[in-house]
């Protein structure tokens, strides 16, 4: 099976932000590559469903700088969690991880994912 990933690239200072799916990535200023490996946890509350908290999710990344080895990163994502991880001089945020709710699924069900994500200079 063929795989194909989208890799997105700026050379700005701005924050860039970008949707990604599985084995895509957004690279900033040609310094960094994030790619989205996926979620390897989801706690979250499914749609139709009433739940006692609301749960999180755990996003999979990694972070590759062009004169550095990569490193990878969980981002936390759900209610009261700081969903932000920063390496080598740069902040990644997960503004929002889809779909939101998750739909109700079978155990080892796989769920396509988007990840949604800002990424910036860090003032470390």
């Amino acid at each position: 099976m063929l795989t194909l990933a989208a890799c997105y690239t700026t050379t700005t200072s701005e924050p860039v932000t970008g949707a990604l799916t599985r084995g895509s990535g957004l690279s900033f200023k040609n310094e960094i590559t994030v790619v989205f490996q996926g979620v390897s946890q989801d706690s979250r509350c499914p749609q139709g469903v009433e739940c006692v908290r609301a749960g999180e999710a755990y996003a999979q990344f990694t972070f590759t700088p062009t004169d550095g080895q990569p490193a990878d990163a969980t981002i936390v994502f759900g209610a009261g969690w700081e969903s932000w991880s920063s390496y080598a001089g740069y902040l990644v945020t997960l503004t929002a991880l889809d779909p939101d709710p998750p739909p109700q699924h079978a155990a080892g069900e796989l769920i396509d994912y988007t990840a949604h994500i800002r990424i910036e200079e860090s003032d470390e």
